[in-house]
């Protein structure tokens, strides 16, 4: 059921995003905003063109003001002199962000879980603490890893495990091998999406995000603080330098160095075009 207020989901008779409004100047001083406008209270969080006047909002770009009927607005520094008429404006470096803390005194907290249909072969996995792993995921199990001999293929035996570190979030239908001769490993901190495949022997470091249908081939090193978009496509024996992006659907065949942004396939060093 959903509420008839924010439209957010309902898990019982009541809407806990609704049961209590909270003041703009509640609301600023807690995302340490600063207030433009009379302090309205917010009832509800939702998505800014689907807002309510009454429902709590963010914009990105200062021209959403005028697209949302929301009258208390977070959105960028300097964006309240593009705000309607009557409309409350809580200025903050980072709109999103702030509307995601805001929305966390209000919203169930993610409790750490590994379900019940995760797969996991708990003889050579670790799990830190304050981990999720989300249903169908399977971890620990040998990667692919095929020797040739005259007749034919014989596999090639795995003796290392799977570390994963604290805070670590692991999406659905992802896998995870086990190592072959080290472990695989995945840093404290690093959020895995959905349909992600991890070969064996990799390392990924701490904070990492790595988008759905990502595929890490077989002893890639990965730095912290590296984002990967979805679709892409990382070879063996790559290693990916600290706070690199992987853009969409990159194909990288070669190290990246660290902060760099690659596109393409093969993947390349983004490059601006400037016009003349």
């Amino acid at each position: 059921m959903k509420c008839t207020v924010c439209r957010a989901w309902m898990t019982s008779g009541k809407c806990h995003l609704c049961e209590q409004p909270m003041k703009a100047s509640e609301i600023a001083a807690l995302v340490n905003g600063k207030l433009y406008g009379v302090d309205k209270s917010a009832l509800g969080f939702t998505a800014a063109n689907r807002a309510r006047a009454i429902n709590l909002t963010f914009c990105s770009d200062p021209s959403g003001l005028k697209n949302t009927q929301s009258e208390i607005v977070l959105s960028t520094i300097g964006s309240h002199n593009a705000a309607q008429t009557g409309q409350t404006v809580i200025e903050v470096e980072n709109p999103k962000a702030a509307f995601a803390q805001a929305l966390r005194t209000k919203a169930p907290a993610t409790v750490p879980k590994i379900f019940a249909d995760a797969v996991i072969n708990s003889k050579y996995v670790s799990i830190g603490r304050n981990v999720v792993i989300k249903p169908l995921a399977v971890i620990g199990y040998e990667g692919f890893g095929f020797e040739p001999t005259g007749s034919g293929y014989e596999i090639f035996p795995h003796i290392g495990g799977v570390i994963i570190e604290d805070d670590v979030f692991i999406g659905s239908c992802t896998c995870v091998n086990r190592g072959k001769l080290e472990d695989t490993v995945i840093g404290q901190g690093t959020k895995i999406d959905n349909l992600v495949h991890v070969a064996h022997n990799v390392r990924l470091g701490k904070n990492c995000i790595v988008v759905a249908h990502t595929i890490i081939g077989g002893s890639v090193t990965i730095g912290n603080g590296v984002y990967i978009a979805m679709s892409a496509i990382i070879r063996d024996h790559v290693k990916i330098g600290d706070n690199a992006f992987i853009g969409m659907g990159a194909v990288v065949t070669k190290d990246v160095e660290p902060g760099v942004t690659v596109i393409g396939n093969p993947a390349r060093p983004y490059q601006k075009t400037v016009k003349p």
